[in-house]
């Protein structure tokens, strides 16, 4: 059975490279550098990079280069969770900032809370 279940061969030869390369330098590559180790276009690499993010196998930091950082496979789904909260509670954020609804800001900070439990409770499972 494959260590990397769910991910297509371009997405699991790109999580290849980014693991390869963090343990070998200390770093992630970069996407072009991914891109010039698999013979991928650079367009492909960046669809399985975030292929990847949404399922778990790699995290990474907004707007920080080289921030690609490889998840072992078996916390791969809470890892996807994580992302998805994360990106949820984003969105939701930049909602409250928009609203002069105090009925909505209740709402949206009761859906953030509710949130963050999913994500502790995940993690304590």
């Amino acid at each position: 059975m494959s260590i990397t279940p769910g991910l297509s061969p371009h997405e699991r030869a790109v999580w290849m490279v980014v693991r390869e390369c963090t343990e070998k330098n200390g770093y992630c590559p970069s996407q072009r550098e991914i891109a010039e180790t698999t013979g991928f276009y650079l367009a492909n690499v960046n669809r399985c990079v975030q292929a990847l993010e949404t399922k778990g196998y790699i995290r990474r930091q907004a707007g920080v280069m080289r921030s690609l950082i490889p998840v072992d496979p078996e916390r791969a789904e809470q890892t996807a969770l994580a992302n998805n909260v994360r990106r949820q509670i984003g969105f939701l954020r930049k909602r409250l900032k928009v609203t002069d609804d105090v009925k909505e800001l209740v709402r949206i900070t009761d859906q953030i809370d509710n949130l963050l439990y999913r994500l502790e409770q995940w993690g304590s499972g």
